[in-house]
């Protein structure tokens, strides 16, 4: 084999590579000769260099990573050739493998002295240079380069690279400042328009959205026991915003913002990133989010799209360092989805990149250390306008619009912050809206700031709290719905309801203990009531199932108390569904005597929401008989109905038919005239019966006419008639007493 050197350096060697045939060196490839990368055969050149012709002349070769040194040549000539498409790899086993290819490849050597070759310049170019490595799998970058070297020194001002942001069409110029290659490290240093290209380069979630400005940018590649890549670059008094995974970054107007994206082994692939924020003492920065909390190993961010795109992110933490400081604003492994890691920090600051003395940064890192920051680390919760995306229906102005909010959060003291758990706590004010039900709860909750999430035990759900045992009474569907919690442990509150999150199946739910009274209140003085332990929330709506409560009710009309059983109320989805209402109670006494009624009310919920009664039927109890004797009357009833007028509430009556007779007590005089109808029998049809008429009256006639009149002789000699008959609750000629 035979080399003929373009640049021979201790740490690295650029050659032309080739076979010594007679006089003749029939090159086969550019080789590249370091402690961590050397050529391989590629493509044949059509590239033949003589021996003899004074072209070139034996040299000894200075870096000492060169494979067989013997048949070591220099040019002493003037040259210009270009070299074809060409890749070069790795050598088997190194540190830092990378992957280079090209399109082509310009050469020019021009020699000033042969015997000088410090004098000599050497101008390489790059076509369609593609960089990449298989320790970062994914990553390639892509440009042509200029490269003027006076003998073995690189010329910086003459040296260009242009990469491709994205393609050929486009190309950014780094304007290089400053280029270091040994056998452990690759420096470099330039003036970049656009570190975004960089950021997006080892990873999509990092990204500086603030206008592009100009910085300088510092990369060391380091390679042996340690190996990383690390770029550095700084604003100073000038505010940045940053996205991270997901979330974002605004650093202080004032000072110099010091940034680092690290990345280092994970298994063979260089796969750990790191972003890292350098500070002095009195500099703070925030980080913002949305509303998220912890999942499994992830973050689950809960957005609320309606919100005003005015509006700030829902969670900020804004930590002020009182000593100089490393901050890690992001850890995780590129090609994972677990959850990355926010607000750590190194034991000690990290130094700046120096490339005579460089430094691999360290591999771990810890949590906030309380020496170093302030101790109040200003979380706020920036809670205005903002909806959970989850138990949503509608925007709230419609019957059955429902939704949960923050209210707000409680102040935030510096007792709240544990930097022992690396969390504040927080209580936050949860308000609730159920169609027209409307709940403000507590929600006692830590906030993680390494996960930037709340933590949440979703085995458990979220306690929902409040400081009174009975939220106030509200009406929805027609219904008073009362509320009542149960102690919450020695805290002092009362717990209510628990918000379900389980496997993202979001409810709200009953919490145990804790009951709902459903009371209508339309057909009666005191309540009708159900209960229900099973109230819950989801997606679509209530669901629940009630039961009626064996309370008595003064009935409206009636004016008697029923009281009401084996009865349940059940509502899906915001729909209460067609149920009849059982109950057993006396008929209004003063006009058909001491008697008792079952009763069944049926009930439908309207196209409104709104549970309505349609219909109601009664049955008299163990007899058909009734004895009022206080008007000297007994009745044989056929049938008993129900019925009942609306005038916004229900005025309910019974329906009578059957016969009526009247019957003297022993005590009344048997010649007298009243003595004189028990000779006839009056016919009863749906003879309405109420215990107090005062508002039936004003929609019906209780005088109902008899299909055909009944006469009797009355006094001898006159002939009754009777054309109707009718139960009057009140008669004022009697000083409001009722009458037949």
């Amino acid at each position: 084999m035979a080399k003929i050197f373009l640049i021979d350096t201790a740490e690295a060697s650029l050659f032309l590579d080739g076979t010594l045939n007679g006089d003749q060196i029939e090159i086969s490839h550019l080789g590249f000769a370091a402690a961590a990368l050397k050529s391989r055969t590629i493509y044949p050149y059509p590239l033949t260099i003589s021996t003899t012709g004074g072209q070139i002349q034996p040299t000894t070769v200075i870096n000492p990573h060169v494979d067989d040194p013997s048949d070591a040549f220099r040019f002493v000539t003037d040259v210009e050739f270009e070299l074809p498409a060409q890749e070069m790899t790795a050598k088997d086993g190194s540190e830092l493998p990378l992957d280079l290819r090209w399109k082509k490849m310009p050469v020019k050597l021009t020699v000033s002295d042969p015997a000088n070759p410090a004098t000599n310049e050497l101008r390489i170019g790059f076509s369609h240079l593609t960089i990449a490595s298989p320790k970062l799998p994914g990553i390639e970058i892509d440009c042509n380069a200029r490269l003027v070297f006076l003998g073995d020194t690189l010329q910086l001002d003459q040296s260009t690279i242009q990469i491709f942001q994205p393609d050929e069409n486009h190309t950014v110029t780094l304007s290089l400042q400053d280029v270091h290659f040994d056998s452990n490290l690759f420096g470099l240093k330039w003036n970049d328009p656009n570190i975004n290209f960089w950021l997006k380069l080892f990873s999509n979630d990092v990204q500086d959205t603030s206008a592009a400005v100009d910085v300088t940018a510092n990369l060391q590649i380091l390679t042996g026991a340690a190996p990383e890549i690390r770029l550095d670059w700084q604003h100073a008094n000038r505010q940045r915003n940053f996205k991270l995974p997901g979330m974002s970054l605004a650093t202080s107007a004032s000072g110099t913002n010091a940034f680092s994206l690290l990345l280092q082994p994970v298994g063979n692939a260089l796969n750990k990133v790191t972003l890292a924020l350098s500070l002095p003492p009195s500099q703070s920065f925030s980080m913002l989010s949305n509303f998220a909390w912890e999942r499994d190993a992830d973050r689950e961010l809960l957005n609320d799209d309606n919100r005003p795109a005015t509006a700030p992110p829902v969670m900020q933490l804004s930590p002020t360092p009182q000593n100089p400081v490393t901050t890690v604003l992001t850890r995780f492994t590129r090609g994972q989805s677990n959850l990355p890691k926010f607000l750590q920090q190194f034991d000690a600051p990290l130094p700046a990149i120096d490339f005579a003395n460089p430094t691999p940064s360290p591999t771990t890192v810890r949590s906030f250390k309380a020496a170093d920051w302030q101790p109040n680390l200003n979380f706020q919760l920036n809670s205005a306008n903002f909806k959970f995306p989850f138990l949503r229906i509608g925007s709230g102005s419609n019957t059955f619009d429902q939704f949960v909010n923050i209210d707000s959060v409680d102040p935030v003291t510096e007792s709240d912050y544990s930097f022992t758990n690396h969390a504040v706590s927080v209580n936050v004010n949860l308000s609730q809206k159920i169609g027209a039900l409307a709940f403000q709860n507590d929600w006692g909750i830590a906030f993680n700031w390494e996960t930037f999430a709340f933590a949440i035990d979703h085995n458990n759900g979220i306690d929902l709290l409040g400081d009174v045992p009975e939220l106030p009474a509200l009406q929805h569907m027609n219904l008073m719905w009362r509320f009542k919690g149960v102690p919450f442990g020695n805290s002092g509150k009362f717990h209510y309801f628990k918000l379900v999150t389980k496997g993202y199946n979001y409810q709200i739910k009953l919490a145990p203990g804790a009951t709902v009274e459903l009371d209508f209140t339309k057909a009666s003085v005191e309540p009708i009531t159900f209960r229900s332990t099973n109230f819950t929330v989801t997606a679509k709506g209530i669901n629940l199932t009630a039961d009626v409560l064996d309370n008595p009710a003064r009935l409206n009309g009636i004016n008697t108390r029923f009281r009401f059983h084996s009865t349940q109320m059940q509502i899906v989805d915001n729909r209460i569904l067609d149920f009849t209402l059982s109950g057993t109670g006396p008929l209004p006494p003063d006009l058909v005597g001491d008697a008792m009624a079952d009763i069944a009310l049926q009930f439908k919920q309207n196209a409104a929401g709104n549970l309505l009664l349609v219909a109601g039927a009664a049955q008299l109890k163990d007899t058909d008989q009734l004895d009022a004797k206080n008007i000297r009357f007994q009745y044989a009833v056929d049938s008993l109905g129900l019925d009942f007028v609306d005038d916004g509430k229900y005025h309910l009556y019974f329906k009578i038919s059957g016969s009526a007779k009247y019957v003297p007590t022993p005590i009344d005089d048997p010649n007298g005239p009243l003595a004189l109808l028990s000779a006839i029998t009056i016919k009863l049809v749906e003879c309405p019966l109420t215990g107090d008429a005062s508002v039936i009256a004003r929609h019906i006639g209780f005088l109902i006419e008899f299909p055909e009149p009944v006469t009797f002789s009355f006094l001898g000699c006159f002939t009754f008639e009777l054309r109707a008959i009718g139960f009057l609750a009140y008669t004022e000629k009697f000083g409001g007493d009722p009458s037949l």
